[in-house]
């Protein structure tokens, strides 16, 4: 994963120890409390700020990371380049964006007398984390860069698109959801109201979740899920401990996939997620929830006929 320049410039400043901790600024012979700022139990090293620290090992604990289980031997730059050989790429990343976050931490304590707190770290972390997803090719998604008409599955599998409309004056959102086959007939279609919903990123989250449960609830056995959010699908996807406002929702979508014997998540531009779309937009018109089998509202039911792979149209 590629990571800005910053975190690169941060990264090469915490190994060769030119951060201004306050051990560094004594050793200018600047007069300092020399008291680690966050725990103030130790002299403020790098190594200590870093590594010894129990904020950070805590930190660390928090996305699965054990500091301790690496021994201390040596100079701070030995130890790091050690340990980092023992990491894998993600660990690699998220250590980078941690060593970022205790420093943007300190810096908070030092020059705004603020407070330090794991969650708050950890917040730090992960959405500093989801930018750089959202930046990055994702390799494990079906590439999109031609596709602008939604495409048929392979016979026997069901396509569940999902899409979501949402008003931020009321707070509700309404998530649509159209399965089709593979000649591209509609076998079932839902929508539902969610009240107090804090943004459009949280009511994607909802209508991906609506599409897993509604799958399941109508006993499609093998399917593919597809949207047009992309950091929604990356959640779904991902292994990483999630701490945004999301996170709930991403848990339940992670185990409604679970009741159904074959799912795949793929991500579709908004030209190939159309049906889906018309349909959240009809969320304000119709009582919700409202579900159909093998059939749909007058205009979804025309708007899937002009993608069937055998359309004239």
């Amino acid at each position: 994963m590629k990571v800005p320049a910053k975190v690169k410039i941060h990264m090469w400043r915490v190994a060769n120890n030119y951060l201004p901790t306050r051990s560094n600024l004594r050793v200018r012979r600047l007069e300092v409390d020399d008291n680690c700022p966050i725990c103030q139990h130790s002299e403020e090293k790098i190594d200590h700020l870093l590594r010894d620290c129990m904020f950070s090992t805590q930190l660390f604990a928090a996305f699965s990371i054990n500091l301790q289980n690496y021994p201390v031997d040596g100079r701070w730059l030995e130890w790091l380049a050690s340990w980092f050989t023992t990491l894998n790429v993600k660990q690699k990343v998220l250590s980078m964006i941690s060593y970022w976050a205790i420093w943007y931490m300190r810096n908070r304590i030092v020059h705004e007398n603020a407070t330090a707190s794991i969650p708050e770290a950890c917040a730090f972390v992960a959405a500093k984390l989801r930018e750089f997803e959202e930046n990055e090719p994702d390799q494990t998604l079906p590439s999109v860069t031609s596709k602008v008409k939604w495409e048929a599955p392979t016979e026997g599998v069901v396509k569940v698109n999902f899409d979501a409309a949402y008003d931020q004056a009321s707070k509700v959102s309404f998530s649509a959801v159209v399965c089709r086959d593979n000649e591209g007939f509609i076998l079932a279609a839902g929508i539902v109201q969610h009240q107090n919903v804090a943004d459009a990123f949280t009511a994607e989250a909802w209508a991906c979740l609506q599409a897993v449960r509604m799958a399941s609830e109508v006993g499609f056995i093998n399917i593919i899920v597809e949207g047009d959010s992309l950091t929604v699908l990356k959640k779904v996807r991902s292994h990483f401990l999630d701490n945004s406002i999301i996170s709930p929702i991403i848990h339940d979508i992670k185990e409604a996939a679970k009741t159904i014997a074959s799912i795949s998540f793929g991500f579709v531009k908004r030209e190939g997620n159309l049906v889906a779309h018309l349909l959240a937009r009809e969320g304000r018109q119709v009582q919700c929830p409202q579900f159909w089998i093998e059939e749909a509202p007058q205009s979804i039911m025309e708007a899937a006929e002009k993608e069937r792979p055998q359309s004239p149209y």
